[in-house]
């Protein structure tokens, strides 16, 4: 079944055959609104209409659905589980970073160790050469 639907969009006329299930869809683009907007507050029943009157719970839920706070809420949610992951994060790569920091402490200090060892290795072969040169005299008598 096709209907012709005729609406003025930014001051024109413009006319649109489409099936009947599609109708809720191009209304909602058209008009720009939610479907809980759409269903709840527009095309409102008239034995509906008394819905800001009724019970806690079920008011809640109506007004989740019209300002889509559900969604909101898990958004928020999602970014809370996220912000604590990363948090969690932060601290291990600390942690690390003050072992990581240890160690290059570490290893510079084991590295001049190992350059003032070098200096004094070469200072003792220069002072053994230095001997053997002067044993190399008395060896030959």
């Amino acid at each position: 079944m096709f209907l012709i639907f005729i609406f003025c969009r930014h001051g024109e006329k413009v006319s649109l055959s489409s099936k009947c299930a599609e109708i809720d869809r191009e209304m909602i683009s058209s008009l720009g609104v939610s479907k809980a907007v759409l269903n709840n507050v527009i095309f409102c029943h008239q034995e509906d209409s008394n819905w800001p009157l009724s019970e806690g719970k079920a008011l809640k839920q109506k007004f989740d659905e019209i300002f889509s706070a559900t969604r909101y809420i898990k958004a928020l949610e999602t970014l809370r589980q996220v912000r604590q992951t990363q948090g969690q994060k932060v601290k291990e790569y600390q942690m690390e970073l003050k072992y990581l920091k240890q160690y290059k402490e570490k290893a510079c200090e084991i590295r001049d160790q190992i350059t003032s060892k070098e200096a004094q290795l070469t200072s003792s072969k220069e002072i053994v050469k230095s001997y053997e040169n002067e044993l190399d005299p008395l060896k030959v008598t």
